[in-house]
């Protein structure tokens, strides 16, 4: 079959028993080191246990989505720099309702920076400027709060607690603490009192370039994981203290903060001999307790590592074929649930491929080719279920 190259080619690694795996080196003080692997290939048989397909409504465009949320068998797919609008899907994946509020009046927004769950007050909150917006489930406006400050990226944590990044460049003529700002990347906000808390010192003597990160900051359970595209450094914070360190070992080739700030970054990043010397630390965090995601691009693909948090083994590959259904050769995290990895297309990628494979593809009955064959360009986007084996299947 046909192989197909696309800018999001790439490196996976991840722990699956019966055959052979990295090991990770294991924790030493508070640090754990994550190594990438030689491998350039695997058959996705060795990862997933089967892929299922869902046609997303298509009276809705999903296609820039940026940011999946979940709660209470509700799924939120956000759309924070084109259409500014968030999607409200139920179970089954119908949509039930839209929070599309653009505007500058009470209970709206001009565009929107992150988007988290308050589980406890069952809504899902909005960060547009120096204003929290908060709607209940259904959609519906409940209340909005303004800060004096500009929040990069937020979770929720108790009460009025929130777990908060503020990018060390932000200054606001508001705020009491410019220093606390600089120096710091993570903080407990209480949303009552604009109170902030330290919790994470900024380790980087040089500045942190902007870049817009949609995934850097996690919440699972009572812990969060941050991390920084351009870095090498995950943390792990349980409720708001340093728990751990994970340290991505890119075998030498780890592009140096310091080469950002002498080149024009664009310039600099699209250098042919940058992508065949560098690898590039892209933030892209999905965690449970199984599994922690993040990514990086090495001589112009996306790579993604999976790393199996119990066992600290990994195996990578750069490379897939997809013997599960003879889809498509690759994906993309877009979000973790259990074990389940998202990742969506649009249904002409789908339709090209069954096309361009109908000899092998005619005889053969699974999910992808019951979908692709009754695929139209008015179709919805595609939502793609990759389910990663379980330990015990291997």
């Amino acid at each position: 079959m046909k192989s197909y190259t696309i800018i999001w080619g790439f490196a996976l690694l991840f722990c699956i028993g019966g055959f052979s795996c990295n090991s990770s080196k294991k924790p030493t003080n508070d640090t754990e080191t994550i190594s990438l692997s030689e491998h350039r290939s695997m058959k996705m048989s060795q990862i997933f246990s089967e892929i299922d397909y869902i046609e997303l409504p298509n009276h809705f465009n999903f296609f820039f989505v940026d940011k999946i949320l979940y709660l209470d068998g509700q799924y939120f797919f956000c759309d924070f720099g084109h259409t500014y609008k968030i999607a409200i899907l139920n179970q089954d994946f119908n949509l039930t309702a839209t929070i599309e509020a653009y505007g500058e009046g009470p209970g709206e927004y001009q565009y929107i920076s992150d988007a988290c769950i308050n589980a406890s007050k069952k809504t899902i909150e909005i960060i547009s400027g120096n204003k929290l917006l908060r709607y209940d489930l259904d959609g519906d406006f409940k209340e909005e709060i303004k800060f004096p400050f500009i929040i990069s990226k937020l979770e929720h944590h108790e009460g009025d607690h929130y777990i908060i990044h503020i990018h060390p460049g932000v200054k606001s003529s508001f705020a009491n603490n410019d220093k606390e700002l600089s120096h710091h990347l993570l903080f407990q906000w209480n949303s009552k009192t604009n109170a902030l808390t330290p919790i994470l010192t900024n380790p980087y003597d040089k500045p942190l370039p902007f870049i817009t990160e949609h995934h850097n900051l996690k919440k699972a359970g009572n812990n969060y994981f941050f991390t920084k595209t351009f870095t090498d450094t995950i943390y792990w914070i349980k409720d708001t203290t340093v728990q751990q360190k994970y340290h991505l070992d890119f075998k030498g080739k780890m592009l140096p903060l310091e080469r950002l700030q002498e080149n024009d970054m664009v310039e600099f990043l699209n250098n042919p001999t940058t992508r065949e010397r560098y690898i590039v630390h892209r933030a892209n965090i999905f965690v449970n307790q199984d599994y922690l995601i993040t990514s990086y691009t090495e001589k112009n693909n996306y790579g993604t590592v999976i790393y199996d948090r119990k066992s600290h083994l990994s195996i990578s590959a750069s490379r897939f074929e997809n013997d599960i259904d003879f889809g498509l050769d690759y994906f993309y995290p877009r979000f973790l649930q259990g074990n389940i990895v998202f990742n969506s297309y649009p249904p002409d990628l789908l339709m090209e491929h069954y096309n361009e494979n109908s000899d092998q593809l005619a005889e053969v009955d699974n999910p992808f080719t019951r979908l692709a064959k009754n695929l139209n360009r008015d179709s919805g986007r595609i939502l793609a279920l990759y389910h990663l084996k379980k330990r015990s299947q291997n």
